[in-house]
This record gives structure tokens, C-alpha cells and sequence, in this order.
């Protein structure tokens, strides 16, 4: 998840590392506001290629997948600005609806696809 970095004491590398973590999640999050945005019939482009993370998960998001999100928050009330922010976070993608289709080719029969790896091999 997030890190706030002034708690961490992180430095050098693991700071770096943090800087990037939560620039990827804010990426996620500005996907997961379009999604949804999309949603109630609001016309977004949707920005997947601003991270890696977005880009690796655009098809889970967005595509033809059934997709879970776990939201893990902390009965800490010093983590209280963080639990409310994933809890606005969970909510917002609850409402991100993805038609999942099976993908499967029923135009050919098993023979004629087997024929057809055979005329490949041959050739």
C-alpha cells in the first residue's frame, strides 16, 4: 500500500522505492476515478500507460476479466487518514462493472485444428 515516508524514516533506495510505489497507486487511483466516472456515463479517456502497474493491470480494470480487490485498513487511529483514503478508494472501484466473456474460437472443429498444426509443422 501507500507509505507515508516521514513515518517509515525510509532513505535512499527505500525512499526511492516508496516515491515510486506511490506514484503508481495515485496512477491506479486516477484509472480506478475514470472507470468509474465511465460507469455513471461520464465520457474519460482512461490513462493505463501513465504506469507500469496500470498498464500491467488494464486488462483486469478495465477488460474482459472478473476481478477481486482486497482493501486492507487499520482500526489505528493514527492510520485513520490512510484507512479513510482506501476505504474511499474500495468504494470507488465497487462501481466498476466488467462484462467478462469466455474467449474461446467454436468456429473450427478439434480435427480440422489439429490438420491445421500439422500443416504448420510440415510446411
Amino acid at each position: 500500500g501507500s507509505e507515508r515516508q516521514k513515518l517509515t524514516d525510509a532513505a535512499g533506495e527505500r525512499l526511492k522505492e516508496a516515491s515510486m510505489i506511490n506514484k503508481s497507486l495515485t496512477c491506479l487511483g486516477h484509472v480506478i476515478n475514470a472507470l468509474s466516472d465511465i460507469e455513471k456515463g461520464k465520457q474519460r479517456h482512461v490513462h493505463y500507460r501513465d504506469s507500469k502497474l496500470t498498464f500491467l493491470l488494464s486488462d483486469s480494470i478495465g477488460g474482459n476479466s472478473r476481478t477481486c480487490l482486497v482493501a486492507t485498513v487499520s482500526p489505528s487511529a493514527k492510520s485513520l487518514c490512510e484507512t479513510m483514503s482506501t476505504l474511499k478508494f474500495a468504494k470507488r472501484a465497487k462501481l466498476i462493472r466488467n462484462d467478462a466473456q469466455v474467449n474461446e474460437d467454436t468456429g473450427g472443429t478439434i480435427a480440422a485444428l489439429q490438420a491445421e498444426i500439422e500443416r504448420l509443422r510440415a510446411g
